[in-house]
């Protein structure tokens, strides 16, 4: 088993660079730290390769260009056609203070079907479920539409009340109420009701029936 790191020579080192490797792929074949190769390179005079700089200067129209094609073009697009590294362009984008509009996937869910749940009282994962989309996806459209925290329709508490004494479960109540099973462990946690305790099912009364011991 190869242990970190490992010693190698500059002729190794030498004969990778000719190759026109990064400071990282000569690290992974070397197996050594990246770091490591960066220090022996520059002792040894050894300049990075051009592609492989994360900045590089650019005339006058390629800065134009990054200009032009930032709102639109994702960042190795850019890079491709300006024949550079894309850490040049993410470089030179900072510099220049470029600022994208991140596009996420879009949705197709209804935003009044997210609406009609979210004020049943159902939460962000459940409507999730229902309608087949992320949970980021319900939850963005619930904070734009200002649904971040909705209390559900009236629950008469005397009823959630015998319902939960009853023993009934969580799901049940849900049920029974048309309420989601996180507003009823809210509820519960208002109220000031016990906690179910979970543990191992109780064994039933039926005598065991033994083996006999085989001699």
């Amino acid at each position: 088993m190869n242990v970190f790191p490992r010693k190698f020579t500059d002729e190794e080192l030498i004969s990778l660079y000719n190759r026109g490797l990064s400071d990282h792929a000569i690290a992974r074949m070397l197996n050594v730290y990246q770091s490591t190769v960066r220090r022996r390179r520059v002792k040894l005079g050894l300049p990075p390769h051009p592609e492989f700089c994360r900045f590089k200067k650019l005339t006058s129209e390629q800065i134009a260009r990054i200009k032009d094609m930032w709102a639109d073009s994702p960042i190795v697009k850019i890079a491709k056609t300006l024949g550079v590294h894309r850490h040049t362009v993410s470089s030179w984008a900072k510099k220049l203070k470029l600022n994208r509009k991140h596009k996420g996937r879009p949705s197709s869910a209804d935003p009044e079907l997210i609406r009609k749940l979210r004020l049943e009282g159902f939460t962000y994962r459940e409507i999730a479920e229902k309608l087949k989309i992320s949970f980021e996806a319900v939850k963005y459209q619930c904070r734009k539409m200002g649904l971040g925290r909705v209390n559900p329709v009236n629950i008469d508490v005397k009823e959630f009340e015998k319902l939960y004494l009853e023993g009934l479960t969580y799901k049940q109540i849900a049920d029974k109420l048309g309420i989601s099973v996180g507003r009823v462990i809210v509820l519960r946690n208002k109220l000031g009701l016990h906690k179910r305790k979970r543990g191992r099912r109780k064994r039933s009364n039926h005598p065991t029936v033994q083996r006999p011991i085989v001699p």
